[in-house]
């Protein structure tokens, strides 16, 4: 099993890339880390104190945000291409390609072969995963209503979340699955039915 005390789950959250240098007089909010650049600006710069857990918290809502407006988007491609699958690929192209550009811009080396070779098979499986979340979302969100459908999805997805973390498997850190927790959830399908019936 794999743990999360590696560069993307450890120093990677914890750290947020910055093109620019950050003045001298702004409040001690920033701790620069890693040496600086060729081009001499610090290539990482780390959040300190309650700070970094409010962004990441913003940062998870947009980022739930921006999935039912990808549905949205990908719903109005696939009428115009034909097909959900076809739109799929159309989207992960344009995201590849963003991706692409943005890796272009940071100093972080790849990885050498041998550590390729040595990686689990599953690890680059998580482009299946979301290339049939974006199908399926194409095809099942127009039909079920954007509410509906993420209520059914975030279902799904802290279902699988309990299990990860109370079985601490792929990398997850074990949190026994309790009362509370299981309320929760319990909670969020009557939000789900709420949803689907009003």
């Amino acid at each position: 099993m794999l743990g999360m005390d590696n560069h993307c789950a450890h120093d990677g959250l914890n750290s947020i890339i910055l093109p620019f240098k950050i003045p001298s007089d702004w409040p001690p909010i920033w701790d620069a880390g890693h040496g600086m650049s060729d081009n001499g600006f610090p290539q990482r710069h780390r959040l300190t104190g309650g700070l970094m857990i409010w962004l990441f918290y913003v940062l998870a809502i947009l980022s739930g945000g921006s999935l039912s407006l990808q549905s949205g988007v990908n719903a109005q491609l696939c009428e115009l291409v034909g097909h959900p699958i076809r739109a799929a690929m159309i989207s992960f192209a344009i995201g590849t390609v963003a991706l692409t550009l943005l890796t272009l811009t940071t100093a972080e080396a790849w990885p050498t072969r041998s550590a390729v070779m040595a990686t689990p098979w599953f690890m680059w499986s998580g482009g299946l995963f979301g290339g049939s979340y974006v199908a399926l979302t194409v095809f099942i969100a127009p039909k079920l209503g954007a509410g509906t459908y993420f209520a059914l999805m975030v279902a799904g997805q802290l279902a699988t979340a309990l299990l990860l973390d109370h079985f601490g498997l792929l990398g997850y850190q074990a949190h026994p699955l309790n009362v509370p927790r299981v309320l929760g959830m319990g909670c969020l399908i009557v939000g789900v039915a709420l949803i689907r019936q009003f």
